[in-house]
């Protein structure tokens, strides 16, 4: 049984805004994450090594954005905007 946990940072997916925003532990104001071309965003996944990747649904794509890294999108073809 656990008996605590420490959240080290929070990741949103705003599906309104269009926008990933980023929280860390003990900041009290959101940070949106430099990821170009989202539409209605509606999930957020974290490798242990920091590397971010957004479910860019009415794109059909995921972004990645790696730690220290530029974005990319698979499949690697997909366009910004919806069909």
């Amino acid at each position: 049984m656990p008996w605590g946990a420490r959240l080290l940072r929070l990741f949103v997916a705003d599906a309104a805004e269009a926008k990933v925003l980023k929280v860390a532990a003990g900041a009290t104001t959101a940070t949106a994450l430099a990821i170009d071309g989202l539409w209605q965003p509606k999930g957020v996944a974290v490798s242990s090594t920091g590397d971010v990747f957004v479910a860019d649904t009415t794109n059909d794509r995921v972004v990645e954005l790696p730690a220290g890294g530029s974005q990319t999108t698979f499949p690697p073809n997909a366009t910004a905007s919806p069909s």
